[in-house]
């Protein structure tokens, strides 16, 4: 696994703790709804769950399979953020003995923390922040008929640069040598038998997939109209009722986003 480590992105990381496969499928069984937590936020039994009753399960898959079957949902990746996951990958590979990108069973997630030495208006700053990481998820999009990336798109996309042995050049080299290459394995989960889009109740995806020939590398956040095509844009107002975001599954702690953030002054860095 290459590393660049001259300047390491994440310049201090500990293991916190590992959560084996029990642990984490109940979490996941637990994910509520983005648009039933902003409008019940202390009422959690209001809140539905589009994975309690799912199909939930890990396993291995090649990126050149998910190339070819598994529809990304976001138009973009953040470059920083691939090279931030690839830091953490690396960091914990060669000091935990952790493969973030073939977790198993046993160690189906792990959190972290980590610092790294920032800049803001002319000052270091050291940021930190708890982190857990876990398989990218895949969930059978009902509505389409298909495979779809809802989470860790930024772990695939930097194990498609690691597949390619080389830094970001060209995407169609990327998915041209990926789409070739049947050894490159990543563990991922899937996710299936959730509520049907055209029962009451139902829980549909509310970006709609794209190839990843659309998804584009960007140094930061793009604009609104080039981050998702989104279903609510297809489907009359009475589909999605008031709130045309409500459907985002929310995973605020899954993957690389950060449970908690501190931020002290930079002397304290080595």
């Amino acid at each position: 696994m290459p590393q660049d480590f001259a300047n390491p992105i994440v310049p201090d990381i500990e293991l916190l703790r590992i959560h084996r496969w029990p642990s984490l499928e109940k979490y996941l069984r637990s994910i509520p709804l983005k648009g039933d937590v902003n409008a019940n936020p202390d009422k959690p039994e209001l809140w539905r769950r589009p994975y309690e009753k799912a199909r939930i399960d890990l396993h291995p898959i090649t990126l050149a399979e998910i190339v070819r079957s598994v529809k990304p949902l976001s138009l973009y990746v953040i470059q920083p953020t691939v090279q931030l996951m690839g830091s953490l990958i690396g960091r914990l590979f060669y000091e935990h003995g952790v493969d973030v990108l073939k977790l198993t069973k046993d160690v189906a997630a792990v959190e972290v923390l980590d610092s790294r030495l920032i800049f803001s208006d002319g000052n270091k700053i050291v940021d930190s922040g708890e982190r857990r990481l876990m398989p990218p998820i895949i969930e059978y999009s009902e509505r389409d008929q298909t495979l779809t990336l809802v989470d860790g798109i930024h772990r695939v996309w930097y194990a498609m640069e690691l597949a390619m042995k080389k830094k970001m050049a060209s995407r169609a080299e990327v998915m041209m040598g990926v789409a070739r290459d049947s050894a490159v394995m990543l563990h991922v989960i899937t996710i299936s038998g959730v509520l049907n889009a055209e029962l009451p109740g139902h829980m549909p995806l509310v970006p709609m997939p794209v190839t990843w020939g659309e998804v584009l590398p960007y140094p930061d956040l793009p604009p609104p109209d080039k981050k998702r095509q989104y279903a609510y844009d297809l489907r009359p107002r009475e589909f999605y009722g008031s709130d045309k975001y409500h459907n985002f599954r929310d995973f605020d702690i899954s993957g690389g986003v950060r449970t908690q953030i501190k931020r002290k002054p930079g002397a304290s860095t080595q």
